[in-house]
């Protein structure tokens, strides 16, 4: 009864996840990934031409394209999807940080914090989380890395020393080699990760590694030689020509990192270090362990956009610092000693701050709702713009107008990217990339950004 109450409380958050994807319109990348029909030849072609000529991320790119060429039912399945991936991210975090046979209560308050700290804690989170083609790459990239160090950390020091059953034994290599292929910097973190904890299980415990961690590694290992080492990743180096030199692009790493330690961040980690020390759990050296694994990942996949093609790109290693920074401070927090504490005041307190995290992720989460509803509206009045634009079969540039985010952003003037929201519209140039694709997609020959002065 107490695993069903907790599986219950771990899908009320994606529920309202997937309400909000719903309402998200799409945006750039998005347009650019379009198909008018789902023609398998034509995506594994197209998926092809990627690794050749731009990126060695297959997984991305093949999912993209799937989505994108289903019409409705690809963008309502990435919408589940989305949704799907926040809840395995949920219970992952749950296995990471809570002993065996914790209470509801405690269960509860660890998913409301993580919740929140997902939700504020990301300075970007629209654009890696609800921006289809973000989240494909980032957000579910960041849950499959997860995935994989908690089953390592399984394997190798809980016990646990192998997957159970025929399909685990298939599938877990394969998701590995997947998870290997993925991201770039995040699958170059998670490889040190790996080989750390080989390390210390083999050198420091002295124990011998278990057969499936060695395959499961080996496995990574071989997804991520098949991502670094495609052509096209050379072909767009040479293409965007950055001067930039390496320790350049680590010290931008190292600004990218200081900034986006966000304040949600480090109150945590203050409190969580205090916490631990003053009730001393059982399990705080594991805790300390576990939380250490999960900042080496974090630092360690901004240090690795040294590689980047450009030091432009190194803002998009943010979300798995963040992430991993995330599950970093879950690990230290000892709720379990707190709401199992003698000290009533300090279960109280525990309780009354987790309900005002509830209310302020609520409040947050209906207002983005509401926007992006309305972004969404604008988004159908365009239609209706062009829609009259090809019965009167006009070849002009169709005008459009900007994308309204409530009174404060829009983007009339520039991109839209802070918090939850994101949008990064068309121009006003037809010949922009963003607008040949928009228009391609959209069906009419050409659109351009047309902003009215209202004085």
């Amino acid at each position: 009864m107490r695993r069903r109450a907790v599986l219950v409380l771990t899908v009320v958050g994606p529920l309202g996840f997937f309400l909000l994807n719903l309402v998200v319109p799409r945006f750039v990348d998005d347009y650019c990934r379009f198909l008018p029909t789902l023609d398998l030849a034509t995506i594994l072609s197209a998926v092809l031409g990627d690794y050749l000529t731009w990126t060695g991320r297959f997984p991305v790119m093949l999912i993209n394209r799937l989505v994108f060429a289903s019409g409705d039912v690809g963008l309502l399945l990435f919408n589940i999807a989305n949704a799907v991936c926040l809840w395995l991210a949920s219970l992952l975090v749950l296995r990471l940080v809570l002993p065996p046979r914790q209470g509801t209560a405690v269960a509860a308050q660890t998913l409301i914090l993580f919740l929140f700290l997902f939700w504020f804690s990301p300075h970007r989170f629209g654009e890696f989380t609800l921006w289809k083609t973000g989240a494909i790459q980032y957000f579910w990239g960041s849950t499959i890395a997860l995935g994989a160090l908690v089953l390592l950390w399984r394997w190798l020091f809980a016990g646990d020393e192998r997957p159970t059953g025929r399909a685990s034994l298939i599938s877990t290599p394969i998701l590995f080699f997947i998870g290997g292929a993925w991201l770039e910097n995040l699958s170059v973190a998670v490889m040190v990760a790996i080989v750390v904890m080989l390390a210390v299980r083999f050198f420091l415990q002295k124990q011998p590694v278990p057969v499936m961690a060695v395959v499961a590694s080996v496995c990574w290992g071989l997804g991520l030689l098949v991502l670094v080492g495609a052509p096209g990743n050379y072909v767009r180096a040479e293409i965007i020509g950055d001067p930039t030199p390496p320790l350049g692009r680590l010290l931008q790493a190292a600004g990218y990192a200081y900034t986006y330690f966000s304040l949600e961040l480090a109150v945590a980690f203050g409190v969580a270090g205090l916490l631990l020390f003053f009730l001393r759990p059982v399990d705080w050296q594991t805790r300390i362990l576990k939380s250490a694994l999960c900042a080496l990942v974090g630092v360690a996949s901004m240090a690795a956009m040294v590689g980047a093609p450009a030091a432009a790109f190194v803002g998009r290693a943010a979300f798995a610092y963040e992430f991993f920074l995330i599950c970093s401070v879950m690990c230290l927090v000892p709720l379990g000693a707190v709401v199992t504490t003698t000290n009533g005041t300090l279960r109280v307190t525990s309780a009354l701050v987790s309900l005002a995290l509830l209310a302020v992720l609520a409040t947050q989460s209906i207002l983005a709702f509401q926007i992006y509803r309305g972004v969404s509206a604008q988004e159908l009045m365009r239609g209706e713009i062009m829609a009259m634009a090809k019965e009167s079969e006009t070849t002009d540039a169709v005008g459009l107008p900007p994308l309204y985010f409530g009174e404060l952003h829009s983007t009339a003037l520039a991109s839209v990217n802070t918090g939850p929201y994101f949008a990064r519209d068309i121009l006003g140039d037809p010949r922009h990339w963003r607008n040949v694709c928009y228009a391609r997609a959209r069906g009419v020959a050409a659109v351009k950004l047309t902003v009215i002065d209202s004085e």
